[in-house]
């Protein structure tokens, strides 16, 4: 469902199996962030050496090995896709706590978003409340993210919202990427993800999305 007023849909979904473990979604599991591929190698400047609407369709188009966005969509069947991959196997859950698993869907509820800005058609800046994890496979676990929780609790965790369509239809460019662009994007509903909390010393923004965000976590083998 999506809220008239706000413009943005109440949940998005993203399908992750992370193939070639660029993000370390697995060690990362219940570490409270989600990575980018930013962090694999990426260039924090590279956010600005290019106008953003350019930058969307390059990540859109899989021109940018190291984007800073991370994709969700509005479709959770599109997100099972994703989930899916290449594969023709059936997505089958399994337990929270098994750590022998193939793919995710993470669901993220925009509900308690803070829109600040949208002065840029369908681009959002908005922020949400640091939340404390609550899933943890073992004592020593919990305590660890006890412990990392202490600093961030109740912190206002900034970053911005693409609705990719909206966004590059504003440009209206008949370039051939752009075209393509807005092909995928109108299959995929896609939303992008760009968290904004700046890192001391570095040019650009965190490779790591705060999941506070995340609602819903489930893990898949595919049989």
């Amino acid at each position: 469902m999506e809220s008239s007023d706000r413009k943005l849909p109440d949940l998005l979904f993203r399908g992750d199996s992370d193939p070639r473990n660029e993000r370390s979604l697995r060690r990362d599991w219940n570490s409270g962030w989600l990575q980018t591929n930013l962090g694999s190698g990426g260039r924090g400047s590279e956010l600005f050496q290019a106008p953003l609407v350019s930058l969307i369709e390059k990540h859109v188009n899989g021109d940018w090995p190291k984007t800073h966005f991370l994709s969700f969509t509005s479709s959770r069947v599109i997100a099972e896709e994703f989930a899916r991959g290449l594969s023709d196997k059936a997505l089958a859950p399994v337990s929270s706590s098994e750590t022998n698993w193939t793919t995710a869907i993470l669901t993220f509820d925009t509900q308690p978003l803070t829109i600040e800005t949208s002065a840029t058609t369908g681009v959002f800046h908005c922020r949400y409340t640091h939340r404390a994890k609550t899933e943890s496979s073992t004592l020593t676990e919990a305590l660890a993210c006890a412990h990392q929780d202490a600093p961030r609790r109740g912190k206002s965790v900034p970053m911005m919202l693409i609705d990719v369509l909206s966004a590059l239809n504003a440009v209206g460019s008949d370039a051939r990427e752009f075209v393509e662009a807005r092909r995928k994007a109108t299959y995929d509903r896609e939303w992008l993800v760009l968290p904004l909390e700046r890192v001391e010393g570095v040019v650009g923004y965190s490779n790591l999305l705060d999941t506070s965000c995340i609602v819903r976590r489930e893990k898949f083998q595919l049989v």
